[in-house]
């Protein structure tokens, strides 16, 4: 079937009405790089090539992310637009946790021929829309036919300044465990994967206004600070890691990466539920403290600093490290309860 190109994103139109390469010409179109300049790197060849080409002002970190239909998003939960900017967010945050300013990514779709060309075209406009407001571009990708949506994002960023990126397994004794800022409260993500799942097969309504409606929001697209990784960086973190499969998860990865325990203490302003979190911990019978110690994908930044520096903008302390406990062990206690199940996400659970 033969179409106009200016007419592919029209009522109906699916990927297999208009093939790939008209496809793949829509889309590009929706990412021109606006400006051969993304922060610390000039974009010398960008979309629409067979690869692009950066010139950058410093070491390169790069990272990859994956979401996978039904797995990590719904169709009937998430518009396209929605769908780009979370992916964009996952992606982008890996590197942002090294301590690195974003300068670019690349995505990989697999499409079913089925797919609305509209729901393609939201999702590069999402994709653009939060890579702008990382300062970052958009600089191409591959499209491939399958049975059902997977989008794979590699990001890039670049270390401005003196020192080297932050790994997990930097944090020592006596440092304080502190975390940066996001756009919800913690723990608003896992209360609304509940919303969502408390309203599949009733027509979703309980995603609708108020709290409940508020934290679906933060679910299907979440909104961070992409400054807040190369803050604590020049800060001088000596740990960090992105927030993305839940709080206890992820803290456990540094404090096993650094041989020690990372106390977190429940009395700190971030690690108390907010109120939107009591209301809908209330409506579905859930337990709105557990929401904030297992929600990851807020994407707050936990970073270790060394004890008596400054704290970075919008960061809070919300613990200390410890040494190993007598018997060895090195994981996150809370309230001073070891928490030996850490929850969160994970793909393959045991």
């Amino acid at each position: 079937m033969a179409l106009d190109p200016g007419a592919v994103s029209g009522a109906g139109v699916t990927v297999a009405d208009v093939g790939e390469d008209a496809l793949v010409r829509a889309v590009v179109a929706r990412l021109a790089v606006a400006s051969t300049t993304t922060g610390p790197a000039r974009v010398l060849v960008g979309p629409g090539d067979d690869a692009a080409v950066l010139d950058l002002d410093g070491p390169l970190v790069t990272s990859t992310d994956t979401l996978v239909q039904d797995v990590d998003f719904r169709l009937d939960w998430s518009s396209g637009y929605e769908v780009g900017r979370k992916a964009a967010v996952q992606v982008l945050a890996d590197v942002e946790a090294m301590g690195a300013v974003p300068v670019g990514l690349v995505l990989a779709l697999v499409v079913p021929g089925s797919t609305p060309v509209s729901w393609c075209l939201d999702l590069a406009d999402g994709l653009a829309a939060e890579a702008g407001a990382a300062g970052a571009a958009v600089l191409g990708g591959d499209v491939a036919d399958g049975g059902a949506l997977v989008l794979t994002g590699t990001s890039s960023g670049v270390l401005v300044g003196p020192g080297g990126p932050v790994g997990r397994g930097g944090a020592r004794p006596g440092d304080v465990v502190v975390l940066g800022p996001a756009g919800a409260p913690l723990g608003s993500s896992a209360a609304g994967l509940a919303v969502l799942l408390a309203g599949a097969g009733a027509g979703a309504g309980a995603a609708g206004a108020g709290a409940a409606g508020r934290v679906a929001a933060v679910h299907r697209s979440p909104v961070v600070d992409h400054t807040a990784g190369p803050r604590a960086r020049d800060a001088g973190a000596r740990a960090m890691i992105d927030v993305s499969d839940g709080l206890v998860r992820d803290a456990t990865r540094v404090a096993r990466a650094s041989g020690v325990v990372l106390a977190l203490d429940l009395a700190s302003p971030a690690l108390r539920p907010s109120a939107d979190l009591h209301e809908v911990a209330g409506l579905l019978g859930a337990d709105a403290q557990e929401w904030v110690l297992t929600s990851g994908e807020e994407h707050a930044m936990l970073a270790v600093l060394p004890p008596g520096r400054a704290l970075p903008d919008g960061f809070t302390p919300v613990g200390q490290v410890g040494p190993p406990e007598d018997d060895g062990w090195t994981g996150v206690v809370v309230d001073g309860v070891r928490r030996t199940d850490a929850g969160g996400w994970v793909h393959y659970p045991s």
